[in-house]
């Protein structure tokens, strides 16, 4: 027992909803919510912590569903669901401009340290001579790989100077004027045409002491 004078009257502060279902718990060790019920899954479990209760199994907690409620619960479901996938796109979303970020502002640093230029120009394509508007891809090699990383980089996110100035600035730079160039291109020999980024430029600077 919970009390030691079993005449006294014990007031317990909790949602007299959820404690009928804790009670079916003490009494059965397993309870039957409803779908369209207003006490969750969810709610029960922390309830049942709250009360004492340990190591709850889950499965002990099941939801019946009539035929009548289904249509409002599978809107209910469902609602959670698209809520919970527009969060994840974005995640993945900041996860993806993270990571070309990262990546273009290890190439950024790179080529300045080689040529020692703050104004860098990456490109992967030439204007083809026989053909109007048309660029052709450059062979892949040691010399342009930083070239061919950034274009990569930048494809299917929007890079700014600003989301780019938090990873530049582990380098100790920064940089304005970042600017992307798409355009139509095919690889030598061949006919078929992609559209993407094939030029981006930008002007680096150093951060001072005072800067973030």
């Amino acid at each position: 027992t919970w009390q030691k004078d079993q005449e006294s009257v014990m007031f317990v502060e909790r949602d007299g909803g959820r404690f009928k279902f804790v009670l079916d718990y003490m009494r059965d060790g397993q309870v039957s919510l409803t779908g369209q019920g207003q006490v969750s899954k969810e709610s029960l479990l922390k309830e049942l912590v709250y009360f004492g209760f340990s190591d709850v199994d889950p499965s002990s907690i099941s939801i019946e569903f009539s035929y009548l409620e289904a249509p409002k619960h599978i809107a209910k479901i469902t609602e959670k669901y698209q809520e919970k996938l527009q969060e994840m796109n974005r995640q993945r979303d900041d996860l993806n401009l993270l990571i070309a970020c990262t990546t273009v502002a290890h190439a950024c640093c790179i080529r300045y340290m080689t040529t020692g230029n703050f104004t860098l120009n990456f490109e992967i394509a030439v204007r083809d001579s026989n053909r109007y508007r048309t660029y052709v891809l450059k062979e892949k090699n040691l010399e342009n790989a930083l070239d061919f990383q950034i274009m990569e980089a930048n494809k299917n996110v929007s890079i700014t100077d600003q989301s780019l100035n938090k990873e530049l600035a582990q380098y100790g730079l920064r940089s304005s004027d970042y600017d992307v160039h798409s355009q139509q291109y095919a690889e030598a020999n061949r006919s078929e045409e992609t559209h993407g980024p094939i030029i981006v430029s930008l002007i680096l600077s150093k951060l001072d002491d005072g800067d973030e």
